[in-house]
């Protein structure tokens, strides 16, 4: 029970002791000087205790308002703190185990004294992107972040700020859904701008993919990928061709990502033999891609042979789609 609960029960009882125990002496007394000190001595007490109570009230007050203070000062600098955090993380393109990944959990435990519920929920969907993306590539410190990572912690960082701006009582409500729609498509039309204009690598191997077959019908060229599939086949169970620029290197590979992609995923380490046969000059490895489980059969050639990698890329397609699409087919 707090001070101030306290200081109002002794009001009650003493209220209650002085109209049951001592109206009996006020009748005896007959009012006259002796009444007039009694009378004066229960004025002084009640005065006595209410100035206790309105002094611990605004002691608790200001305590409180102190404190909330201190919290918010808090939070505003621990949310901006992590803004910065994965700004500097991103603004390279490269997540860097070495420096960036390490301080994130830290961010995490202080989110998780300070944050709310929501806003320690919406960072672990940050988090948990930015672990999948390093670990795509397990053997490597430094990891390359790819358009459409990048586009996705962006929407992510976008919900974190609204779940922030509830938390410090900037507004009483989310930001308007459609307004919140308009801002997230702007800042995604200005990335896919700024990103589009980074790779050239990709625009050289595509144009050697189609030199060697006019007729492919890609289904994506982004910033840092090539991607082809049979229609009919889940979203992300695709052929690709991944540049990874600081690494100097073209990653051709089948992967299915996904959930959709999963059962597709747990059969793909079967190809091995046949890439192995068919293409006995690269290695051939399994692993994982943005997943934590084998979801792709890859190999790598340097950066400066995309005719190379285009036709490698072409070969492969050509090869083994009939295998992939009866994995696909539950064949």
């Amino acid at each position: 029970m707090s001070k101030a609960n306290k200081a109002v029960l002794a009001i009650i009882l003493i209220g209650i002791s002085v109209f049951l125990g001592f109206e009996p002496l006020y009748e005896k007394v007959e009012g006259g000087v002796a009444g007039a000190v009694i009378g004066a001595s229960f004025g002084a007490i009640f005065v006595v205790i209410l100035t206790n109570y309105l002094l611990t009230k605004q002691t608790e007050v200001e305590q409180e308002s102190t404190r909330s203070e201190r919290v918010f000062e808090e939070k505003v600098n621990l949310y901006k703190e992590i803004l910065t955090a994965t700004e500097v993380m991103l603004e390279d393109g490269y997540i860097k185990g070495s420096e960036e990944m390490k301080r994130i959990p830290f961010l995490m435990l202080r989110l998780q004294m300070l944050g709310n519920d929501e806003a320690i929920k919406s960072y672990q969907n940050i988090y948990h992107q930015i672990n999948n993306i390093f670990i795509a590539e397990p053997g490597n410190d430094e990891v390359e972040v790819s358009e459409e990572s990048f586009l996705k912690l962006f929407q992510l960082l976008g919900d974190f700020c609204n779940v922030c701006r509830l938390d410090l009582k900037v507004s009483e409500q989310k930001i308007d859904t459609k307004l919140f729609n308009i801002i997230s498509e702007d800042i995604k039309k200005s990335n896919e701008i700024l990103l589009g204009k980074v790779n050239k690598n990709i625009s050289e191997i595509h144009g050697h993919i189609i030199k060697l077959d006019k007729s492919i019908d890609l289904k994506t060229i982004k910033r840092d990928y090539i991607a082809w599939q049979i229609p009919n086949w889940p979203t992300k169970v695709e052929y690709q061709v991944v540049t990874r620029v600081k690494q100097k290197i073209f990653i051709v590979q089948v992967s299915a990502e996904g959930a959709k992609g999963k059962y597709v995923a747990e059969k793909l380490e079967n190809l091995l033999p046949l890439l192995n046969t068919k293409f006995p000059n690269f290695d051939w490895h399994c692993d994982t891609w943005y997943s934590d489980y084998n979801n792709r059969v890859f190999t790598t050639i340097d950066i400066n042979e995309p005719e190379k990698a285009a036709a490698l890329y072409l070969q492969i397609i050509n090869e083994t789609k009939n295998d992939v699409d009866s994995i696909v087919m539950g064949k």
